[in-house]
């Protein structure tokens, strides 16, 4: 399997100019042969949880569509982050698309205490298949919570697959974590990050892969680097 790390500049509330950018990623992805493409959290309207009441849809938004239709032409799935509007507060969503009009949502259960506010807890979401493999999905705060990693490695996975909003020293820690849980599984993991300015802080990309020797991975790139591409 070919998977594919968008690092991209997720601008907050500029939605058309981040979903011209996600397509963008898409088809890049899929001509460099990637048979999913992973994006930041919430990286459709950028990290902004002041503004996530105001911005979140719900699966069936029209300005969803375009996502639909590249992954059916290209026959690429996608993870994309959206804010999903709940019944009181937003859910910190990745909507995986794909072929066939498939849909596979995954709603962040564990909220950093910053994100309470602004957020209410997802319920999480299935093991994704894809092209023979089989990936548990994280959001960002999730990867440091001990009961997501045992309960996501439990399922016989073959990756681990996070999408977060970090700075340069969030993301200090979360590489040495997902090195750690790849060794002590013996199982790929990868994350993604923004890069540029979120809503308070600024996103460090340095997004990455690690093997089951808990060794960081090699790389290739696109899109000026900020397509990271990988083999497992």
């Amino acid at each position: 399997m070919k998977l594919a790390l968008a690092e991209l500049p997720c601008l907050p509330g500029q939605l058309e100019a981040n979903r011209a950018l996600h397509l963008t990623a898409i088809e890049t992805a899929a001509e460099h042969g990637a048979d999913l493409v992973c994006f930041p959290e919430l990286s459709l309207t950028g990290y902004a949880p002041r503004l996530a009441e105001n911005l979140s849809m719900s699966k069936y938004d029209p300005f969803l569509a375009p996502f639909h239709e590249a992954c059916e032409r290209l026959g690429i799935y996608a993870g994309v982050g959206v804010p999903w509007r709940g019944p009181e507060l937003p859910w910190i969503m990745n909507f995986v698309f794909g072929p066939n009009a498939h849909l596979t949502i995954y709603g962040k259960e564990f909220l950093h205490n910053d994100e309470v506010p602004y957020f209410s807890p997802g319920a999480g979401g299935p093991i994704l298949e894809i092209a023979g493999k089989r990936i548990a999905l994280a959001i960002c705060y999730e990867i440091s919570v001990e009961a997501h990693a045992a309960h996501a490695f439990a399922q016989d996975i073959d990756l681990y697959l996070a999408s977060v909003a970090k700075t340069d020293s969030g993301m200090n820690a979360s590489t040495v974590r997902m090195g750690n849980l790849a060794q002590q599984h013996q199982t790929y993991t990868a994350l993604v990050n923004s890069i540029g300015v979120s809503e308070d802080f600024e996103s460090a990309g340095r997004s990455g892969a690690w093997n089951p020797a808990g060794e960081a991975m090699q790389l290739e790139t696109a899109m000026d680097g900020q397509l990271k591409l990988m083999e497992f």
